[in-house]
């Protein structure tokens, strides 16, 4: 049973790696690095900050840190505990692999720290900005899917790493919001 859902996890990641063309491999590899992150998070701090002031700003800014530390700090700790090659690394599918800029990734990749800090940053973001509309604080998770999907792009996350940090990402997101609503200091009187 094992052996066939690693076949299928293999199997997908190859299907989306090998669609692939130059345009579209640059595209990837810009939503694969960390700046379009930060800056889409920074855009969202000013517009709480214009809205509601600093106090929120400063609420917002420590919960996405927050959010960060826990996704990475337990994407790193069971990537080293589990040690579970990425699919450039896996002696059986990398010559099946598609390699933009002759990107690897690490040697492990269970389970996507890509995945666990963007899907945990957008639904800490949904939770927390009460102050944009509902309809577009959904648009946040559109996000998400375009980095996850690169990852799987570039060929350095199985599918099942994706969905596994997703998981991490969503429980940090909502510790985090638990945790600062009952700060007193940090909630607004």
């Amino acid at each position: 049973m094992i052996d066939r859902f690693e076949e299928l996890d293999g199997n997908l990641l190859v299907w989306i790696n090998n669609h692939n063309n130059p345009i579209v491999d640059e595209i990837m590899w810009f939503f694969s690095q960390i700046y379009p992150t930060v800056c889409l998070l920074l855009l969202i701090a000013a517009y709480i900050y214009k809205r509601v002031g600093s106090k929120s700003t400063m609420k917002f800014l420590i919960g996405c840190s927050l959010v960060f530390a826990f996704a990475d700090g337990s994407s790193n700790l069971v990537k080293h505990s589990v040690k579970r090659y990425r699919p450039t690394h896996n002696l059986i599918l990398k010559e099946k692999i598609h390699l933009v800029h002759n990107y690897e990734g690490g040697k492990y990749g269970f389970f996507s720290g890509h995945s666990a800090n963007t899907f945990g940053v957008c639904f800490f973001v949904f939770l927390f900005a009460k102050v944009i509309r509902k309809r577009w604080r959904f648009l946040f998770f559109l996000y998400p899917i375009i980095v996850v999907y690169s990852r799987m792009y570039l060929g350095v996350h199985y599918p099942s790493d994706i969905a596994v940090g997703f998981i991490a990402g969503l429980i940090g997101a909502l510790l985090v919001n638990f945790l600062l609503n009952k700060i007193s200091f940090l909630n607004e009187k």
